[in-house]
């Protein structure tokens, strides 16, 4: 279901009419035209309010729990100070929560032994961001980076991740991006998407497409044990001239296994309008991505999660920002439609063959400067449980945006399986 036309034509002609009036009343000095510049400008201020949504539940109280809060302090960025989540059901039970602190390279352990019901902080595990939380033969791993756009990194525990004694940095020079998506088995190595930046001037648009891996039955913590790819870069030129300003780069990879057991890596296109992934084959040789296409995505502007579930209805699927359900495109440029906006809806995410998506309706929405994103997903019998970055209203403290987070949440989706029928 795509959006109508109709708001967005309202939209953009009362903006037009109140520049207009606004401009006629300026350059007429007249004083009649002056109050039927303002009655215009009146009415077209109104046939925007009208478009604005009906007030929505506090963000917290749509969650099942509250992993983590943090104060801003004297931290004024618009990123938050709690990112990155990741998600797992350990094999041995608990459920275990991972996130950053934003501003500082840091990677906090939270553990549930209750579903989720209630958390407790386990460790925090310096040098290690934007990681992935994952299990491989009896042992917990973290594989991520050294810091902003550090070396890449792959930390071990062997206490379900009370602690984390074990470390080895597999790059060399810096330079690295990534986000917590992740880490997949297939043909018998394990698999990361990463991305390498190039041009630090220019954010996502220098990014280039790579990946890291290692065989399944190697010692990950022997540096020798990884290869990474060569990195692909963003078809830079001829995405710009094809989307304007919006075509600004990929980055937040999904190593995905595909029809006919392919390898493809699924990536955030951070384009103005959204609603775009970019979709590169990844040669099981261990060789550089090759581009495959872009495909329409509900939440591809934001950080996404891809993982395919055989038993599902639709055996792949995400958890993304969707803007008034499956559309992210409008017929007519909003400015409020950016990807800083759109994270106030989240939905469930499906499709039969990894190309054509459809999103379910949102399951949490938020108001005013809240915002609910980066979802990273588990799936927990009959239901998926999501970590879920937050920026949410706490003790009076209201975000600056919907992007400065300063909540890690709990959400459990119950009987997902339904709902994709």
């Amino acid at each position: 279901m795509q959006t109508p036309l109709a708001p967005d034509v309202g939209a953009a002609l009362a903006a037009a009419a109140l520049a207009a009036a606004l401009a006629c009343a300026a350059a007429d000095a007249r004083p009649a035209a002056v109050p039927a510049a303002f009655l215009a400008a009146a009415a077209c201020l109104a046939c925007l309010a009208a478009r604005r949504p009906p007030a929505r539940r506090p963000l917290l109280e749509q969650l099942d729990s509250v992993v983590l809060a943090r104060e801003y302090g004297g931290h004024n960025s618009g990123d938050g100070v709690a990112a990155s989540p990741c998600i797992l059901r350990s094999r041995a039970g608990p459920i275990i929560v991972t996130s950053d602190r934003v501003v500082e390279p840091v990677t906090d352990v939270h553990v549930s032994e209750d579903d989720g019901k209630t958390w407790r902080h386990a460790s925090a595990v310096d040098g290690a961001y934007w990681c992935t939380l994952f299990e491989h033969r009896g042992r917990m791993y973290l594989f991520g980076t050294t810091g902003e756009y550090g070396d890449v990194v792959v930390v071990g525990s062997r206490d379900r991740g009370e602690s984390w004694p074990d470390r080895t940095v597999v790059t060399s020079g810096g330079g690295w991006h990534r986000a917590p998506t992740p880490v997949v088995r297939h043909g018998g190595r394990l698999w990361a998407a990463l991305e390498r930046i190039d041009d630090g001037r220019n954010w996502a648009a220098g990014f280039s497409a790579a990946h890291a891996s290692a065989p399944e039955d190697a010692d990950l913590m022997d540096r020798g044990s990884w290869a990474v790819s060569e990195p692909l870069p963003f078809p830079n030129t001829l995405c710009r001239a094809l989307w304007g300003l919006g075509g600004q780069g990929f980055l937040e990879g999904n190593i995905v296994v595909g029809p006919g057991r392919r390898l493809y890596n699924i990536l955030r296109v951070n384009r103005f309008r959204g609603g775009t992934a970019a979709v590169l084959e990844v040669p099981e040789d261990g060789g550089p991505c090759r581009p495959a296409g872009f495909i329409d995505f509900p939440g591809g502007a934001t950080k996404f999660t891809v993982r395919r579930d055989p038993s599902a209805p639709h055996g792949y699927l995400s958890v993304v920002n969707t803007l008034d359900g499956n559309a992210l495109r409008t017929p007519l440029p909003n400015p409020l439609d950016l990807a800083l906006n759109v994270r106030r809806n989240l939905s469930l995410s499906c499709s039969d063959d990894m190309l054509r998506w459809r999103a379910l309706p949102p399951f949490i929405q938020t108001d005013r400067r809240e915002g609910v994103m980066y979802a990273d997903w588990d799936v927990d019998g009959d239901d998926i449980i999501m970590a879920l970055r937050c920026a949410a209203a706490v003790g009076g403290a209201v975000p600056g945006n919907p992007k400065a987070s300063n909540v890690i949440g709990f959400k459990r989706l119950r009987g997902y399986r339904r709902l994709l029928r």
